[in-house]
């Protein structure tokens, strides 16, 4: 049997968010210890997919690492050992916002992230924070933070430079299912690569399969009005079928 897929790309609403911006280089200076908790603006608490919850043993923990540039938005999320858990953490701490860190440096905050066996909620204590040097370059090219968030974008502002197909899960093979279409919103940075993906109106059963294939997914730079590179919204729907 074939799998079949296709997509197609839906103006979303505008979200908040900044990765870090093309052409950054972090420097390798020393960190200085910061030693009181960091102010954390907003957060988004994290579940597990219920079809994981199954095959762990809880508590599931670990520490994650998140660099926080000078508007308080995280430019790298260094997660998990575990593949799935490291997913959920990451898209986790992509939305949260901090009080930001001087102009050409960056926070470094280390949280121990717990779920518990009883709901599977998402609990993070901090741990500790340093400040490193960061970003070296004229005060002209420094990012601006967008006026509105994220911009949401039709599939004609944004052009696809890889594309990977998801798998049909094994799980749903012996379901039956017709044809399913699966609506996911795909965050894109200012590079063209994705860094969440939220589905929308998706069974639960497909919801690991077009994660994994969509984070993969490569677009060309998304671009504003003025030609500058900018953060993008667009939903995809990824409809799966058996033959």
């Amino acid at each position: 049997m074939r799998t079949w897929f296709l997509w197609c790309a839906l103006v979303t609403p505008a979200l908040a968010g900044q990765p870090v911006a093309d052409g950054e280089e972090v420097a390798e200076d020393a960190m200085t210890d910061l030693a009181e908790e960091p102010e954390v603006r907003t957060r988004t608490v994290a579940g597990l997919p219920t079809a994981m919850i199954e095959e762990l043993t809880f508590p599931v923990s670990c520490t994650v690492e998140v660099h926080v540039n000078y508007m308080g938005h995280p430019t790298q999320v260094d997660a998990c050992p575990d593949a799935v858990v490291s997913k959920v953490a990451r898209q986790a701490f992509a939305t949260w916002r901090w009080g930001g860190a001087p102009r050409g440096q960056e926070d470094v905050h280390r949280y121990e992230v717990v779920w518990t066996d009883a709901d599977a909620s998402f609990a993070a204590s901090w741990i500790s924070s340093d400040r490193v040097a960061a970003v070296h370059r004229a005060p002209s090219q420094l990012p601006k933070p967008p006026a509105d968030g994220i911009r949401g974008m039709h599939e004609s502002e944004v052009t696809v430079k890889r594309r990977v197909p998801p798998e049909y899960p094994a799980l749903a093979r012996g379901m039956d299912l017709p044809p399913t279409a699966c609506r996911v919103r795909v965050f894109i940075d200012r590079l063209g690569k994705p860094f969440q993906v939220k589905p929308v109106a998706c069974p639960k059963v497909f919801h690991g399969s077009v994660e994994d294939a969509l984070m993969q997914w490569r677009w060309y730079p998304p671009r504003g009005p003025d030609g500058e590179k900018v953060e993008a919204s667009i939903t995809i729907t990824v409809v799966y079928k058996l033959e």
